[in-house]
């Protein structure tokens, strides 16, 4: 059942932080993608030890790879689950901190960052909204 048949001020807030939320969820899953493409790169470089040989590189550098891959995936899952918490009312902070995430420069390796930028920014002020902030759970 929608939330606009019981509470027209949260139906209100739905349509207002409908498309933040989506693009939450959208950089998130790219930060995912990105996530698992750069550690199974890092994780067959290890495995085969050519690919750190051919770019003059060592194990070492293999290494940073997968645990950036990690924190990368760890950090795509707030801003996913951040997103998906904005879409259906529940868990403010979590979606707001999903928003701050997207807008800090530490967080660039998370999908693409001008539009994590963009979808941060927009977000952030969707959802600091009164009307909005009052409809969460």
């Amino acid at each position: 059942m929608s939330l606009g048949v019981e509470n027209p001020e949260a139906h209100d807030a739905e349509e207002q932080v409908a498309w933040a939320a989506w693009g939450l969820i959208l950089c998130g899953l790219m930060g995912a993608v990105t996530s698992v493409l750069l550690g199974l790169v890092g994780l067959f470089s290890i495995a085969s030890g050519d690919l750190s040989r051919a770019v003059g590189g060592d194990e070492l550098g293999s290494t940073a790879m997968v645990l950036v891959a990690a924190v990368q995936g760890l950090l795509s899952l707030v801003v996913l689950t951040g997103g998906w918490r904005a879409r259906v009312l529940e868990g403010h902070g979590h979606a707001v901190f999903a928003c701050v995430l997207l807008i800090l420069p530490c967080c660039v390796f998370v999908g693409c960052w001008p539009l994590n930028l963009i979808v941060g920014i927009f977000g952030y002020f969707r959802l600091s909204r009164p009307a909005v902030r009052a409809a969460f759970v």
